[in-house]
């Protein structure tokens, strides 16, 4: 499931919403490597799941901590983490506009790609 495309949220929802209904019942954990803003990780956390939001940004880590803090029945069950989560070590270039966009530049992998969004 690609989370590129403008309006991926709400088309990727239905599929998303199957699989979270199933492995959080079952006290699942997610893990949202890449997490911006929160919206996934306050999805999961609100159908039961343990969940470990990485987000390297650290405006956009502030923004999801303040989703999570305003959503005060899920808190005891999202952890955020401001780190890059990647296998190998590789250096990472974000906009400086203070937004939560995806990483401009990523380099250290033989299949690095620029980010479109």
């Amino acid at each position: 499931v690609s989370c590129a495309q403008e309006g991926s949220f709400v088309k990727t929802f239905p599929l998303m919403e199957q699989v979270l209904r199933v492995s959080c019942a079952q006290e699942g954990t997610f893990v949202d490597s890449g997490a911006n803003e929160g919206s996934w990780s306050l999805v999961a956390a609100s159908y039961g799941c343990k969940v470990i939001a990485v987000e390297p940004q650290p405006h956009c880590t502030q923004l999801l901590q303040t989703g999570v803090n305003a959503n005060a029945g899920l808190g005891g069950r999202v952890r955020v983490v401001n780190a890059f989560l990647a296998a190998t070590p590789m250096s990472v270039n974000f906009s400086a506009d203070g937004s939560c966009r995806a990483a401009r530049q990523v380099s250290g992998c033989p299949d690095a790609r620029s980010a479109t969004s």
